[in-house]
């Protein structure tokens, strides 16, 4: 602990140098009353009433003194306990409320042996959030017990209601578990410096045990959640899985379906191709005098069929197409040795103009 803050000169601080309670800037209680009051009645705006409170805060006691969170009550709650924010519990800090009265007797002594002391300042500049007020004036009073009220801090107003004047200033240190919020410890007007910081340590401790134990809460509730996410995104993917096969099989079926019909549709076209060969052939003679022929079929199958001596080559083909063979894919062979394939004779003369024999077997090949 700096010297500055023994237990010798915490104990006579109300008797050193006669400070604040006989000094001219710092008057007892009718000084109070006539200097310039830390927040006007008048205040239009919380955020100028705080700014207020801290200028004129300096002017009296110096600038050695932790800043003093400007913005309402409810802002400072939640920037400490980091509410709106989400902050993990790492991030938090607790709450300290500092409430002046210049009626009180300790009001200047508190503010400037405790809250200006290097020690205090310097632990609740970093450690906690700290917001201010003066209930000095009945109105401001009023205003902050309405506040204090409406955010359900029922720990503080049980603790404003046990204090009277004569103990103020006052210095709440509050903490948050959960929803719950609770005054871990006060440090009032006549404490000295040195029992102010024990108090100050003593409740950062204990919520650091509560943020402690919220750290272990958050990181199962961390896990848990990390677990559920993995398992919806496992669903999620497998849901897609499934979405993307369903729709490949969807594909294949309709490509097999089109497939099918590009495939009757092309067989309807080659019977009814086929049908207009076969209409188109000259009659089958049925005498002895006329060229029969033995087909030959890439199947196996055989057939026999009997042409008009006057008959043109071409019809030769013509029979073969009409028995779904077509020339594009396939060919004839005679049975000369060697073999001579039927496209190498002139379709347009007559089996007699080519001295055709009455008996011919002939081949159908694919190409």
């Amino acid at each position: 602990m700096d010297s500055d803050h023994s237990d010798n000169e915490s104990n006579s601080y109300l008797e050193d140098d006669s400070i604040d309670m006989n000094d001219e800037n710092h008057g007892g209680e009718n000084g109070n009353l006539d200097r310039l009051p830390l927040i006007p009645t008048d205040f239009t705006d919380i955020h100028e009433a705080i700014q207020n409170f801290s200028a004129v805060f300096d002017a009296r006691y110096g600038g050695l003194h932790p800043r003093f969170y400007s913005g309402t009550l409810r802002d400072a709650i939640d920037e400490s306990f980091g509410i709106s924010r989400r902050a993990p519990a790492i991030e938090r800090k607790p709450f300290a409320l500092y409430l002046h009265n210049d009626d009180a007797v300790a009001a200047n002594i508190f503010a400037q042996n405790v809250l200006c002391s290097e020690t205090a300042s310097a632990i609740l500049g970093c450690q906690y959030t700290l917001w201010a007020w003066d209930v000095t004036q009945d109105d401001n009073r009023k205003k902050f017990n309405d506040w204090v009220a409406e955010l359900g801090l029922t720990d503080v107003a049980d603790v404003l209601r046990i204090h009277p004047k004569e103990d103020y200033p006052l210095l709440l240190l509050i903490t948050k578990e959960r929803s719950n919020y609770s005054v871990a410890n006060v440090c009032q007007g006549f404490d000295n410096a040195t029992d102010c910081v024990e108090k100050i340590m003593q409740a950062l401790d204990q919520y650091q045990a509560i943020k402690n134990k919220e750290e272990v809460e958050e990181r199962g509730r961390l896990e848990r959640e990390q677990i559920r996410q993995e398992q919806v995104t496992a669903y999620e993917e497998s849901k897609a899985i499934d979405k993307a096969r369903q729709q490949e099989q969807e594909r294949k079926k309709q490509e097999e379906i089109a497939e099918q019909q590009r495939f009757y549709e092309e067989e309807e076209r080659k019977l009814q191709k086929m049908a207009q060969l076969s209409s188109s052939l000259p009659a089958e003679p049925s005498g002895n005098d006329c060229i029969t022929i033995r087909f030959r079929f890439p199947s196996g199958e055989q057939k026999i069929r009997r042409f008009n001596k006057d008959d043109k080559l071409k019809w030769l083909s013509t029979y073969v197409e009409s028995l779904g063979y077509d020339m594009e894919t396939h060919r004839i062979w005679n049975s000369d040795f060697p073999k001579k394939e039927i496209s190498s004779f002139d379709a347009t003369k007559t089996f007699a103009e080519l001295k055709w024999p009455l008996r011919e077997q002939v081949t159908v090949e694919e190409k």
